[in-house]
């Protein structure tokens, strides 16, 4: 956050003071394992792990770790907002990767069908996949992100999920067996993720903070 507040004053000249910080969140009732209905999709019948949504994704490096790994892994390319082109649409697709999209109603019982989820990322300077993140954790997943300079300010190495370097295979295949082969591991980072959420970025922090923040400044008029 320190770094966001110099980045905002140097390149727009706004002091410091004047500059919020307001970290992510969402809505943490809808995303709860508390809160899922009777659903349509088949119970799993192997192991699953997924990855979610499109903005700087790299599916090709996750493809890659993944091959012929005794695990489903369920790819949700899709975004409401990115711009960005599906990175599997031209890569080689494993026997073990189903690539598709999903209602939210469907991905949040993705979420709840899956030992952990996967969020890899190109090598980039901004929040790329914080919201996937926050959804996972929400629904008590844990979450193995690769370590890019923009995405810092949710997950914390070895306490709610793990980091890899950004497009390293070997790395990233070593981290999902690791997981897969501890699930003990995964769902102690997966509580410790929810509870970030609900201590922290969830919707009622958010406007508690807003409203901080809007009294604050009509007081000093």
């Amino acid at each position: 956050s320190t770094w966001q507040k110099t980045f905002i004053e140097e390149r727009w000249g706004v002091p410091d003071r004047r500059v919020v910080f307001s970290p992510f969140m969402l809505d943490d009732r809808f995303f709860s394992e508390t809160n899922l209905p009777t659903s349509n999709l088949q119970p799993p019948t192997s192991k699953i792990i997924c990855a979610v949504g499109l903005e700087r994704r790299d599916y090709p490096t996750l493809m890659q770790a993944v091959r012929d790994l005794d695990v489903q892994v369920i790819i949700a390319a899709a975004s409401p907002w990115s711009k960005q082109s599906d990175s599997t649409a031209r890569a080689e697709v494993p026997a073990n990767v189903t690539v598709k999209k999903f209602t939210q109603y469907e991905l949040r019982q993705l979420y709840a069908d899956s030992a952990f989820m996967v969020m890899p990322l190109f090598n980039v300077n901004f929040q790329a996949g914080v919201t996937a993140i926050l959804e996972a954790m929400a629904m008590e997943r844990a979450v193995i992100c690769s370590r890019t300079p923009g995405q810092t300010d949710v997950i914390l190495d070895g306490e709610n999920g793990l980091y890899v370097q950004p497009e390293d295979a070997a790395a990233l295949r070593q981290a999902i067996v690791s997981l897969l082969n501890n699930p003990a591991e995964a769902a102690r980072l997966g509580r410790n993720g929810r509870k970030l959420i609900e201590q922290q970025m969830n919707l009622d922090h958010y406007v508690k903070r807003l409203q901080q923040v809007v009294e604050e400044v009509t007081s000093n008029e």
